[in-house]
């Protein structure tokens, strides 16, 4: 996550993308890429994966959406309320263009049903192509055979990045305060 967030705030595309609530197209950042995770491609899956006919679709997902939900609220939400809405960051004019996109900037009300619709989207889109709906925490076994590839031998990895996040952004942001729910 933290490689996304840096690359992102320096792509003129993306904050253009989202600044002008554009729809993705194939000259668009996207090409010479081998894969897309993530931020910014998670706002556009219908036109991602239309683009792409013989790309194979991996859609991960949690346990379930409130899993998904308490995340968000422990991470990016509360990163993303905290900041002055005067920031001049690039980092900051494309989180509010992204939590205005994504969910009308109003994550607790639109949140859950954003994360339901997402998924459906990326299943109804991924019609008739190789598809993995995938949980990280089933580990390489499904993540392996679908790609093809041996499984490494090293365990599959289970940091915390969230934790990594949270520390950053807890000094990048004095005052801010982790909370739970909204």
């Amino acid at each position: 996550m933290r490689h996304i967030v840096t690359n992102i705030a320096k792509s003129k595309d993306t904050y253009l993308l989202l600044r002008n609530k554009a729809r993705l197209t194939s000259d668009l950042p996207t090409r010479n890429k081998q894969a897309l995770t993530d931020y910014p491609a998670s706002i556009f899956p219908q036109e991602l994966i239309a683009s792409y006919p013989e790309a194979q679709v991996i859609l991960t997902t949690r346990s379930s959406p409130e899993k998904w939900c308490e995340s968000m609220q422990a991470t990016l939400i509360p990163h993303h309320l905290s900041r002055s809405p005067d920031d001049p960051a690039p980092t900051a004019r494309l989180a509010r263009k992204y939590h205005e996109h994504c969910w009308d900037d109003d994550f607790a009300r639109n949140g859950m049903d954003v994360y339901g619709s997402h998924n459906e989207a990326v299943r109804k889109a991924s019609a008739g192509r190789r598809f993995l709906e995938y949980r990280p925490g089933d580990g390489w076994g499904p993540l392996c055979e679908f790609l093809g590839v041996r499984i490494p031998e090293v365990e599959f990895p289970r940091s915390d990045e969230w934790g990594d996040f949270k520390s950053r952004v807890g000094v990048a942001a004095p005052g801010w305060v982790p909370w739970a729910g909204q």
